[in-house]
């Protein structure tokens, strides 16, 4: 590699590509324009557990920033809790493999998170609960989110090579809307 081609390189990483200004995304922001955040948007109609499964730490995978979910729900209450299954023998099953999607459109990254939805389980005894949050039905914003509104406050880097379990407990709503958000950061 030339002496050209590695000052061009430095250049990329703080110039911003359109106008030649210096990047200033000092926020999580920047992973989407880098391609790697991801989110994954589930509906249902039921109570429901999913599995998120981090990637084994290599040298080259990521270390994966978990916001707690933004949720919805139009009737009754949501009880959402994140537990840590790797705390006991007992896994999760089943379920149907869900790709996550890249915020970016236009990259080809892909996650090192994999995820399944509607997952059987039969007990969280052995399990080590890790975040709780409610949400009620209502008709504004203010009543049916949880989560992503305080970002970084609420953040987490998660454990590599784990699995936790997303269990949504809804008392009596008929539509539920569920949108995990994470990015992966390669140097954390």
């Amino acid at each position: 590699m030339s002496v050209y081609d590695i000052a061009q390189r430095l250049k990329d990483t703080w110039q911003e590509r359109v106008t030649g200004a210096p990047k200033f995304i000092d926020t999580d922001h920047a992973y989407v324009h880098e391609g790697g955040a991801f989110d994954v948007f589930i509906t249902s109609t039921v109570s429901a557990v999913h599995r998120f499964k981090t990637p084994a730490l290599t040298a080259t995978s990521p270390y994966v920033h978990f916001r707690p979910a933004a949720m919805t729900v139009n009737a009754g209450t949501l009880t959402f809790q994140i537990y840590d299954t790797n705390t006991s023998g007992d896994k999760l099953t089943g379920g149907t493999a869900f790709a996550p999607v890249n915020r970016k459109y236009t990259s080809s990254k892909v996650s090192g998170v994999t995820v399944a939805v509607g997952v059987a389980t039969s007990s969280t005894a052995n399990y080590v609960e890790k975040y709780r949050r409610l949400a009620h039905g209502g008709t504004g914003p203010a009543q049916t989110r949880i989560g992503v509104s305080k970002g970084e406050a609420l953040e987490w880097i998660l454990k590599p090579d784990t699995e936790y379990a997303l269990y949504l407990t809804v008392s009596a709503a008929t539509d539920i809307g569920s949108n995990f958000f994470w990015y992966e950061e390669d140097n954390a």
